[in-house]
């Protein structure tokens, strides 16, 4: 055999029998490519711009009231559409992946983004602009891909903690940037869009590049076949739907639809709640979602350090509860600097709940499903993300947008025994 790269340990491996050496190379090999950096790069830089364009929606939501004239009722028809690609996104994501290996699945969420942020841009009528947004919900492709390849990592709960903290920075930085340019420049909401549109397309490179040696082969040998035609046997091969015979995965979806349909309830909706109830700006209300996203970030990125000192189930129980208790005190200020900061506290304390859970379904599901079954809960995660700010702008319209907090509350009080019965499962 001819000479191998030196690896760590490998002075200690000629003492070895062959087959024993064989063993240790074959154990050594995936710490040695652990942390690809180039991939962990562009999926950050993926995330943060996921970030921008899912933050999008709230940060314009008063504008686009104002410009096609529609009210709460109306305008809430918005968070329906990204769902329904991110369902179509789950149904194909297995065979995709099989057929077509990881690096197309990351290419195709891209594309899809910037047909939305193209069309966005030319100010369409309501209904072209609902189509496009379900041209976006194809990020799912990369979500579900990207989660489930992390999770087999070492470093799985720093390195997702990154993943989701980036797309918490760019949905931060979504609403600041969004109302800089609209409601302080005096410009119009579709102007925004350019800028998105920029972003995105850097995107589109950046992952191609990165994940261009991810193909259909390399996607089968991760997944313990050795080549193409190891699929040939359609009995052994699981289908898209083969991750619902595991509990984890419902009760997984159930969690991540609670989560979600908090996060972008306050998102979305929160804007026109400071607006109306404290009497603020556009740019007061985009520095609260700001925040807000600042402080999901933030929790997120501090999960791998806090999880060393305290075990996930104490400490994601714990954070729902004070969030729920913060949720309590933001319905009784008045102050609105208060509220901001109240806000804030909010994302912190949300922000380890969805990177935990998908830990747990690494560790729950077996790998062969767990690209399926990601995609899966996520897409229920984006109907949560749609869903509940929906049935609110139904509720705005009926009793006021006053009733925010108070939905809010209900939303998180439904989580906490959801989050217990998913963690008996580990």
């Amino acid at each position: 055999m001819e000479s191998e790269p030196l690896i760590a340990g490998r002075g200690r491996d000629e003492h070895l029998g062959a087959e024993e050496a064989l063993l240790s190379s074959e154990i050594l090999e995936p710490a040695k490519e652990a942390l690809p950096l180039a991939e962990i790069a562009s999926g950050v830089y993926a995330l943060f711009v996921a970030g921008l364009v899912a933050s999008t929606l709230g940060a314009i939501l008063p504008q686009l009231e104002e410009y096609y004239q529609l009210s709460d009722k109306a305008i809430s028809i918005i968070f329906l559409c990204p769902p329904v690609g991110f369902f179509l996104a789950a149904y194909f994501s297995r065979s995709l992946h099989l057929k077509c290996g990881r690096r197309v699945a990351v290419i195709i969420a891209p594309v899809c983004q910037l047909t939305y942020a193209l069309t966005a841009s030319q100010a369409p009528p309501f209904p072209v602009l609902l189509a496009s947004l379900v041209a976006v919900g194809f990020f799912g492709l990369m979500d579900g891909s990207l989660y489930a390849w992390v999770g087999g990592m070492k470093p799985a709960k720093t390195v997702i903690g990154l993943l989701h903290g980036a797309f918490s920075i760019g949905a931060a930085s979504g609403p600041f940037l969004a109302n800089a340019i609209t409601s302080a420049a005096h410009r119009p909401w579709y102007t925004w869009y350019y800028v998105l549109t920029a972003f995105v397309f850097l995107e589109l490179p950046c992952l191609a590049y990165s994940f261009w040696q991810h193909d259909v082969e390399s996607f089968h040998v991760e997944n313990g076949r050795k080549n193409i035609r190891d699929e040939a046997e359609p009995d052994e091969e699981p289908s898209p739907q083969s991750s619902f015979s595991y509990a984890a995965t419902w009760i997984g979806s159930a969690y991540v639809f609670g989560f979600m349909g908090v996060e972008f309830t306050v998102t979305g909706w929160g804007i026109a709640y400071m607006n109306r109830v404290n009497e603020g700006s556009n740019l007061l209300g985009g520095a609260c979602v700001s925040l807000f996203h600042l402080g999901l970030a933030a929790g997120k990125l501090s999960l791998g350090v806090m999880t060393r000192y305290v075990q996930v189930q104490l400490l994601v129980t714990s954070f729902l509860c004070l969030a729920l208790l913060s949720q309590v005190a933001f319905a009784v200020s008045t102050i609105p600097a208060v509220s901001v900061a109240l806000m804030a506290l909010l994302g912190f304390l949300l922000g380890p709940l969805y990177p935990s859970g998908i830990i747990m379904m690494t560790q729950l599901l077996p790998r062969e499903v767990q690209v399926a079954g990601i995609s899966f809960v996520n897409s229920m995660g984006q109907i949560g993300a749609a869903f509940m700010p929906f049935v609110f702008g139904l509720i705005s319209n009926r009793f006021g947008i006053e009733m925010l907090v108070y939905y809010v509350c209900l939303q998180l009080a439904l989580i906490i025994p959801l989050w217990l019965w998913f963690f008996r499962l580990h």
